[in-house]
């Protein structure tokens, strides 16, 4: 970045010159303009959702038509966790075979 400060090259360059990718290149450059740092922030994951299994069990056994929205609530109300619908959606494609077609 010192050499880009001093007019030494242009970022293509200046990557090519020190062996990296023009897209950590930029990266690096665009997260000094925003925070006056060189280092970018390392990756922090969002919290993990812990989905009651057996709560989805149980409420499915006992209502099984229910829509996945439906479904949602219940476990809000049951169990006070607030599940994605896409999350629902993954739980089931990974748990529920696929019906098969003869």
């Amino acid at each position: 970045m010192e050499a880009h400060d001093l007019g030494k090259g242009t970022l293509s360059e200046l990557a090519e010159w020190f062996g990296v990718s023009l897209a950590w290149a930029w990266k690096i450059s665009s997260a000094r303009k925003r925070t006056g740092l060189a280092e970018r922030k390392p990756y922090q994951a969002g919290p993990k959702v812990r989905v009651d299994r057996e709560a989805v069990r149980r409420l499915l056994e006992s209502t099984p038509d229910l829509y996945l929205r439906e479904l949602q609530a219940e476990l809000k109300v049951s169990t006070g966790t607030q599940v994605s619908l896409p999350h629902l959606r993954k739980i089931f494609q990974n748990t529920i075979p696929a019906p098969t077609c003869f």
